[in-house]
């Protein structure tokens, strides 16, 4: 869909969340907040103070607005199944999630309407943290942050209203929607049960896309999982898989007809 249509007007809410994420992600992500604080020494005493205020409601780190069960149930701290959707473990997790985002909430958000888009938006990110949390309050280890699961909703919204429409797996294998999120939730739920070695399957399709000499598609893929030492691959498969599901439930709750939608346009 041609980007002259995502102005402000046409989609309120959907930039609206965006610079919200785009904001914490990277305060966050700077404890230093060189660039905030230049912009603040150069602004008017009223934008300063707004940065003021900014400063003291932000947290100190990234654990403080973590998905952390622990902290949920035991600490009653729910505001955290909220904002874990602000924040994003390092740039690439946040440019991923945040070309997904451009390329489906916006035009979700033209299609469907205002308050349809952020319902299915905020439900999917506030039913999935629920579950996941609920799921997991017996292991203290586990601990999520990211907007993947309420873009996982929304993806499968779009789904549900195009399923004809092409996307491109690892940006260069065309395939329909229906079957992309088909092929989503089977890898999303053998990985989640631990019956699928995410690791090896993207070294498996590099290597795939090397021995064919599309070195870009090799080289993209390999630093998906070729991560600092220190640090690993770890993916929340089941919050993606709950993401899709309560987004498409949430999809049909808001507009049934799209059923009818979806099985004219996946047979025709």
């Amino acid at each position: 869909m041609p980007t002259q249509y995502y102005q402000f007007s046409n989609v309120p809410f959907a930039w609206i969340i965006f610079l919200v994420t785009l904001f914490c992600s990277y305060y966050l992500l700077n404890p230093e907040h060189r660039l905030l604080n230049r912009w603040a020494q150069h602004s008017s005493p009223i934008l300063r103070a707004i940065a003021g205020y900014v400063y003291y409601l932000m947290p100190k780190s990234l654990e403080s607005w973590l998905l952390d069960p622990q902290a949920i149930f035991e600490r009653r701290q729910y505001y955290r199944i909220f904002t874990h959707g602000l924040i994003h473990a390092n740039y690439i997790h946040l440019f991923m999630n945040m070309i997904v985002y451009w390329y489906f909430v916006f035009p979700l958000e033209l299609v469907v309407g205002h308050w349809r888009m952020l319902m299915i938006y905020l439900g999917t990110l506030l039913l999935g943290g629920v579950v996941s949390a609920w799921r997991k309050r017996g292991d203290e280890s586990y601990k999520s942050l990211g907007a993947s699961g309420a873009l996982s909703g929304v993806v499968f919204a779009f789904i549900l209203y195009f399923p004809d429409a092409v996307f491109l797996v690892f940006f260069i294998i065309p395939m329909k929607a229906w079957l992309a999120g088909l092929l989503f939730m089977v890898i999303s739920y053998y990985a989640a049960r631990g019956k699928l070695s995410l690791r090896k399957s993207l070294e498996k399709a590099a290597q795939f896309f090397y021995r064919r000499g599309m070195l870009a598609q090799a080289q993209f893929i390999a630093s998906l999982y070729n991560r600092p030492q220190g640090s690993s691959l770890n993916i929340d498969h089941e919050a993606h898989m709950w993401g899709a599901l309560f987004g498409m439930v949430l999809t049909i709750l808001t507009y049934p007809a799209v059923l009818i939608r979806f099985v004219e346009r996946w047979l025709g």
